[in-house]
Protein backbone atom coordinates (compact mmCIF):
# COMPACT_ATOMS: atom_id res chain seq x y z
CA UNK A 1 0.00 0.00 0.00
CA UNK A 2 1.39 3.34 -0.76
CA UNK A 3 0.41 5.02 2.10
CA UNK A 4 -0.30 8.83 1.62
CA UNK A 5 0.01 8.38 -2.22
CA UNK A 6 -2.74 11.54 -3.28
CA UNK A 7 -0.22 14.14 -2.17
CA UNK A 8 -2.36 16.80 -4.33
CA UNK A 9 -4.82 16.86 -1.46
CA UNK A 10 -2.07 18.25 0.98
CA UNK A 11 -2.43 21.44 -1.36
CA UNK A 12 -5.66 22.15 -0.12
CA UNK A 13 -4.49 21.96 3.84
CA UNK A 14 -3.14 24.69 5.66
CA UNK A 15 -1.80 22.25 8.99
CA UNK A 16 1.76 22.11 8.45
CA UNK A 17 1.81 18.45 11.01
CA UNK A 18 1.36 17.05 7.94
CA UNK A 19 4.05 18.10 5.81
CA UNK A 20 6.16 16.17 8.63
CA UNK A 21 4.94 12.92 7.45
CA UNK A 22 6.74 13.30 4.43
CA UNK A 23 10.09 11.49 3.53
CA UNK A 24 10.37 10.16 7.34
CA UNK A 25 10.37 6.09 7.83
CA UNK A 26 7.36 4.74 9.26
CA UNK A 27 6.97 1.31 11.20
CA UNK A 28 4.08 -0.50 10.78
CA UNK A 29 2.18 -3.40 12.78
CA UNK A 30 -1.06 -5.10 12.78
CA UNK A 31 -3.51 -3.10 15.15
CA UNK A 32 -6.42 -5.28 16.56
CA UNK A 33 -7.74 -3.43 20.11
CA UNK A 34 -10.56 -6.13 19.64
CA UNK A 35 -10.50 -9.86 19.11
CA UNK A 36 -11.38 -11.08 15.60
CA UNK A 37 -10.84 -7.44 14.14
CA UNK A 38 -8.87 -7.49 11.06
CA UNK A 39 -7.33 -5.59 8.25
CA UNK A 40 -6.23 -2.44 10.11
CA UNK A 41 -2.65 -1.42 10.52
CA UNK A 42 -1.09 1.44 12.82
CA UNK A 43 2.01 3.30 11.59
CA UNK A 44 4.62 4.90 14.34
CA UNK A 45 7.85 7.15 13.74
CA UNK A 46 11.10 6.52 15.10
CA UNK A 47 10.06 8.00 18.17
CA UNK A 48 6.77 5.27 18.44
CA UNK A 49 4.16 8.21 18.21
CA UNK A 50 1.41 7.00 15.97
CA UNK A 51 1.09 8.91 12.70
CA UNK A 52 -1.51 6.92 10.63
CA UNK A 53 -3.98 4.09 10.48
CA UNK A 54 -4.62 1.72 7.76
CA UNK A 55 -7.17 -0.46 6.21
CA UNK A 56 -7.15 -3.06 3.61
CA UNK A 57 -9.31 -6.29 3.34
CA UNK A 58 -9.00 -9.41 1.28
CA UNK A 59 -12.18 -8.06 -1.08
CA UNK A 60 -9.90 -5.11 -2.25
CA UNK A 61 -11.52 -2.56 0.20
CA UNK A 62 -8.99 -0.43 2.06
CA UNK A 63 -8.32 3.49 2.82
CA UNK A 64 -5.62 5.41 4.66
CA UNK A 65 -6.34 7.84 7.62
CA UNK A 66 -3.89 10.49 8.69
CA UNK A 67 -3.82 10.87 12.72
CA UNK A 68 -3.69 14.29 13.74
CA UNK A 69 -0.55 15.78 14.92
CA UNK A 70 0.17 16.22 17.86
CA UNK A 71 -1.57 14.36 20.13
CA UNK A 72 -4.28 13.34 17.80
CA UNK A 73 -7.19 10.48 18.65
CA UNK A 74 -5.89 7.07 17.58
CA UNK A 75 -9.39 5.15 16.91
CA UNK A 76 -10.54 2.27 19.49
CA UNK A 77 -13.68 2.00 20.18
CA UNK A 78 -15.25 2.44 17.16
CA UNK A 79 -13.59 0.25 15.02
CA UNK A 80 -16.01 -2.43 16.66
CA UNK A 81 -18.42 -1.03 14.44
CA UNK A 82 -17.17 -1.83 11.46
CA UNK A 83 -17.72 -5.43 11.10
CA UNK A 84 -21.53 -4.25 11.12
CA UNK A 85 -21.13 -1.22 8.84
CA UNK A 86 -19.85 -3.84 6.24
CA UNK A 87 -22.73 -6.13 6.25
CA UNK A 88 -25.16 -2.58 6.60
CA UNK A 89 -24.07 -0.13 3.97
CA UNK A 90 -23.95 -1.11 0.27
CA UNK A 91 -26.17 0.71 -1.72
CA UNK A 92 -27.18 2.61 0.83
CA UNK A 93 -27.26 6.47 2.20
CA UNK A 94 -25.11 6.68 5.36
CA UNK A 95 -25.23 9.37 8.39
CA UNK A 96 -21.84 9.49 10.63
CA UNK A 97 -22.31 10.99 13.82
CA UNK A 98 -19.67 12.57 15.60
CA UNK A 99 -17.02 11.08 12.81
CA UNK A 100 -14.53 12.49 14.42
CA UNK A 101 -10.82 13.76 13.36
CA UNK A 102 -10.03 10.66 11.38
CA UNK A 103 -13.82 10.42 9.83
CA UNK A 104 -13.22 6.53 10.30
CA UNK A 105 -16.88 5.66 10.18
CA UNK A 106 -17.77 7.35 7.51
CA UNK A 107 -14.36 7.01 5.15
CA UNK A 108 -15.46 2.65 5.80
CA UNK A 109 -18.94 2.93 4.93
CA UNK A 110 -17.71 4.88 2.00
CA UNK A 111 -15.18 2.18 0.85
CA UNK A 112 -17.65 -0.34 1.18
CA UNK A 113 -20.12 0.48 -0.76
CA UNK A 114 -22.74 3.45 0.61
CA UNK A 115 -23.91 5.61 -2.21
CA UNK A 116 -23.78 8.75 -0.15
CA UNK A 117 -22.29 9.39 3.12
CA UNK A 118 -22.61 12.48 5.33
CA UNK A 119 -19.87 13.00 8.38
CA UNK A 120 -20.82 15.43 10.95
CA UNK A 121 -19.37 16.59 13.94
CA UNK A 122 -18.72 19.55 17.00
CA UNK A 123 -15.74 20.09 16.03
CA UNK A 124 -14.94 22.02 13.24
CA UNK A 125 -11.34 21.09 13.89
CA UNK A 126 -11.81 17.58 13.91
CA UNK A 127 -14.39 18.01 10.52
CA UNK A 128 -11.33 19.58 8.77
CA UNK A 129 -9.10 16.97 9.57
CA UNK A 130 -11.68 14.51 8.31
CA UNK A 131 -12.16 16.19 4.91
CA UNK A 132 -8.84 15.63 4.63
CA UNK A 133 -8.78 12.10 5.24
CA UNK A 134 -11.48 12.21 2.82
CA UNK A 135 -9.41 13.66 0.26
CA UNK A 136 -5.96 11.53 0.39
CA UNK A 137 -8.76 8.38 -0.12
CA UNK A 138 -10.25 10.45 -3.38
CA UNK A 139 -13.86 9.33 -1.66
CA UNK A 140 -15.89 12.17 -3.18
CA UNK A 141 -19.44 10.72 -1.96
CA UNK A 142 -18.98 12.02 1.35
CA UNK A 143 -19.59 15.45 2.68
CA UNK A 144 -18.21 16.77 5.70
CA UNK A 145 -20.11 19.66 7.57
CA UNK A 146 -19.43 20.75 11.13
CA UNK A 147 -23.06 20.34 13.56
CA UNK A 148 -24.90 19.56 16.18
CA UNK A 149 -25.62 16.19 15.82
CA UNK A 150 -27.71 15.91 12.67
CA UNK A 151 -26.93 17.93 9.29
CA UNK A 152 -28.62 21.49 8.61
CA UNK A 153 -30.03 20.06 5.47
CA UNK A 154 -30.21 16.72 4.56
CA UNK A 155 -31.04 16.16 0.66
CA UNK A 156 -32.47 12.88 1.55
CA UNK A 157 -33.31 10.58 3.94
CA UNK A 158 -31.18 8.23 5.43
CA UNK A 159 -31.18 4.16 5.27
CA UNK A 160 -28.55 4.00 7.97
CA UNK A 161 -27.42 5.95 10.36
CA UNK A 162 -23.65 5.00 12.52
CA UNK A 163 -22.60 6.60 15.48
CA UNK A 164 -20.01 6.13 18.16
CA UNK A 165 -21.25 8.96 20.52
CA UNK A 166 -19.22 10.61 23.81
CA UNK A 167 -20.77 8.72 26.71
CA UNK A 168 -18.64 9.28 29.60
CA UNK A 169 -20.91 10.05 32.55
CA UNK A 170 -19.46 13.52 33.06
CA UNK A 171 -20.18 17.03 33.52
CA UNK A 172 -17.29 18.86 32.38
CA UNK A 173 -17.57 20.01 29.13
CA UNK A 174 -15.52 17.57 26.35
CA UNK A 175 -16.86 17.40 22.78
CA UNK A 176 -15.11 13.94 22.58
CA UNK A 177 -16.13 12.08 26.22
CA UNK A 178 -18.66 13.87 27.93
CA UNK A 179 -22.05 11.99 27.50
CA UNK A 180 -23.65 14.41 30.53
CA UNK A 181 -24.40 13.48 33.63
CA UNK A 182 -25.48 9.64 33.82
CA UNK A 183 -23.54 9.03 30.49
CA UNK A 184 -26.66 9.24 28.21
CA UNK A 185 -27.29 12.40 27.28
CA UNK A 186 -25.99 12.26 23.08
CA UNK A 187 -27.40 8.59 22.87
CA UNK A 188 -30.61 9.90 23.86
CA UNK A 189 -30.56 12.76 21.41
CA UNK A 190 -29.82 10.34 18.81
CA UNK A 191 -32.31 7.82 19.42
CA UNK A 192 -34.59 11.01 19.47
CA UNK A 193 -33.98 12.89 16.41
CA UNK A 194 -33.36 9.81 14.41
CA UNK A 195 -36.88 9.16 13.12
CA UNK A 196 -36.88 12.56 11.75
CA UNK A 197 -33.56 11.65 9.48
CA UNK A 198 -33.98 7.83 8.44
CA UNK A 199 -35.46 6.57 5.59
CA UNK A 200 -38.61 3.79 5.96
CA UNK A 201 -37.02 1.15 7.22
CA UNK A 202 -33.66 2.77 8.15
CA UNK A 203 -31.35 1.61 11.31
CA UNK A 204 -29.08 3.15 13.75
CA UNK A 205 -25.35 1.53 14.21
CA UNK A 206 -24.28 2.91 17.36
CA UNK A 207 -22.02 1.77 20.35
CA UNK A 208 -23.57 2.12 23.88
CA UNK A 209 -20.96 1.08 26.49
CA UNK A 210 -22.22 -1.61 28.93
CA UNK A 211 -22.19 0.43 32.29
CA UNK A 212 -24.76 3.04 31.29
CA UNK A 213 -27.15 0.07 31.62
CA UNK A 214 -29.42 0.89 28.75
CA UNK A 215 -32.13 -1.19 28.07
Amino acid sequence: MNLFSNKEALTHISIPEKFSLWNKPLESSPYQPFPNLEGFRIFKDATNTPKALSFEDQGGHSYELVIKQPDGYIPKLGLALTPLVESSVMGKRVLDIGTGETGLLAIHAATHGATHVVGIDVDAEAVKWANFNGEINKLDQIRWEAGNLFPSNPETPFDVIVSNPPQMPMTETSTHDSGGFNGREIIEKIIEGAPSYLAEGGQICMIIMDFLGVD
